[in-house]
């Protein structure tokens, strides 16, 4: 059912008390209602909270829902248009997902389908406009019926990109977006429309330099707007989740944070609501689907973009990149720029003031999975050049630790900050490069005992059994011995403890002078 749809789903969500209330957005669609910027169209990654978006939507304005239940709760109730507007239109919630068919691959019949079951939906509602013409066109009914009954309706089209992303045929693609235009945009179909919403993970397809449906606003992860917050979870709603299931925030922050959308840092809120549930730090990212994505844009390696990728894993970020390269038409992702900006809408990377960069640890794991699989040999060689690091600090090997940091230290440090200890630490991160084999991600400047400990490795589940626990004392021009000893008197190893079997004491020293590098591995006592 497409038109009065039930809201029953949101309606228990809310009222179990699991709802993040985003309802104040609906103060901003309200203030353009029936105006000629009442068309919204909304990108985000999957699983940012679109879909719920869309299903309060059609909650609070669907004239044959009575909603006042929900909504005299919730944030939007303050709002002097709240009333005016709350179950008061015919809306259609289209999920254009719904027309795929599994026999039909190429989508030849996705139109057909569409047309059909949105025309037969109509007919129980508005029976005058098929009583002189059978008509199977969607476009043709909204119009007649606007023209008869003389009421609008609300449009809210989730996964509108849909047909963008699964099919190939230029044809019908073409043939939709025209369907959206006649809808959307041509004065006959734009009269029928209280409102219009639009939700995707693409923004709008431009041919040339034109968009066919510019009359839309379009809120991006690039370009948010004001309705920023209201897609993920905000900063302070995820720490009011984590104090309520008892999760540690600042954790929380390194593994999930990293979009700054406008004022708001938002973190993903399939991600948050996993973590909840199941108090495990790790990668959700690979539920979303894009794996297929990204696998067969680092096959391509179009512009080398497989070496940008390698330079934000190590930390590094990436500027002046051009957006208007990328306009969602996926089977012309040609140039280096294109496939950025792609990976930013997708979620797979983020985009702050015209710097793209990896978000969070999330997502760094995801991207060194994806690479791995692509076989891309830079990534192959710097992954196994810091598993056998790694392995040598398990073993002991003192010597080998220190000889490949010197190693790596000459080649990666600029002048600038290479007698820091800052510089060291960025320096062992880049070694750890391969932890995630192992280890969850690193913490640093960890509060623990008496102290802030450098750097700390906690085993995954896993590998509890396998591996200890690593605890990194950092010294500049000082000693080894002096930054174990540390370890020992500020009671490090309080951090470590219940989270692992056993744990290995690491001092790591510079000396400015003679630029070497000096390593002790000791096992500590966890009783």
């Amino acid at each position: 059912m497409y038109l009065d749809r039930s809201d029953l789903e949101f309606r228990n969500t809310v009222l179990s008390g699991a709802y993040v209330d985003k309802s104040a957005m609906i103060s901003h669609l309200n203030a353009k209602i029936t105006l000629s910027s009442k068309f919204f169209l909304i990108s985000r990654p999957r699983r940012f909270g679109k879909t719920y978006a869309a299903k309060m939507l059609n909650s609070y304005y669907s004239k044959h829902l009575d909603s006042a239940e929900i909504f005299d709760n919730l944030a939007i109730s303050h709002d002097p248009s709240y009333k005016k507007h709350l179950n008061k239109y015919n809306v259609f919630y289209i999920d254009m997902q719904a027309f795929a068919d599994f026999n039909d691959p190429e989508g030849l019949h996705y139109l057909e389908r569409f047309n059909k079951a949105l025309c037969a939906d109509m007919m129980s509602h508005f029976p005058k406009v098929f009583e002189t013409t059978n008509t199977d066109n969607f476009v043709d009914a909204v119009i007649n019926a606007f023209s008869i009954y003389k009421e609008q309706f609300v449009f809210i089209i989730d996964e509108w990109d849909f047909v963008l992303r699964t099919y190939k045929d230029q044809k019908l693609i073409s043939a939709f977006i025209n369907m959206l235009r006649l809808l959307f945009k041509s004065d006959d179909g734009a009269q029928c429309c209280a409102l219009v919403y639009m939700t995707g993970v693409l923004p709008i397809i431009r041919y040339n330099t034109e968009s066919a449906l510019n009359n839309f606003v379009e809120y991006t992860m690039v370009s948010p707007k004001n309705l920023a917050p209201y897609f993920g979870f905000t900063e302070d709603e995820v720490k009011s989740l984590c104090n309520k299931h008892h999760v540690p925030f600042m954790q929380a922050k390194k593994w999930y944070d990293g979009y700054r959308l406008g004022d708001y840092e938002i973190y993903n809120p399939r991600a948050i609501d996993m973590l909840c549930s199941t108090h495990n730090f790790e990668n959700y990212w690979s539920e979303t689907g894009y794996q297929s994505v990204v696998s067969s844009v680092l096959k391509l390696n179009i512009d080398n973009v497989r070496d940008d990728l390698l330079t934000l894993l190590d930390g590094d970020d990436i500027r002046s990149v051009d957006f208007d390269a990328f306009n969602s038409d996926l089977q012309n992702l040609t140039s280096r720029d294109s496939i950025l900006a792609y990976l930013v809408h997708l979620g797979y990377l983020a985009c702050n003031q015209g710097r793209i960069y990896i978000p969070n640890e999330e997502i760094k794991i995801a991207l060194k999975q994806d690479l791995k699989r692509a076989q891309y040999p830079e990534f192959l060689r710097k992954y196994e050049s810091s598993a056998k690091f790694i392995q040598n600090i398990l073993k002991q090997d003192r010597d080998a630790v220190a000889e490949y940091l010197e190693k790596l230290h000459s080649q990666s440090t600029s002048m600038l900050t290479y007698n820091s200890e800052e510089a060291l630490r960025f320096l062992v991160l880049k070694a750890m490069f391969a932890s995630d084999e192992y280890y969850q991600n690193e913490f640093q400047e960890l509060p623990t005992g008496k102290g802030f400990a450098d750097l700390v490795y906690l085993p995954k589940p896993s590998e509890i059994n396998k591996v200890p626990a690593l605890v990194i004392e950092l010294k500049c021009s000082q000693d080894v011995y002096t930054a174990i000893s540390q370890i020992h008197e500020k009671q490090y190893m309080q951090a470590v403890k219940g989270a692992c079997k056993a744990v290995l004491l690491v001092g790591i020293n510079y000396d400015k002078k003679t630029k070497k590098h000096t390593c002790m591995i000791e096992e500590g006592n966890l009783d």
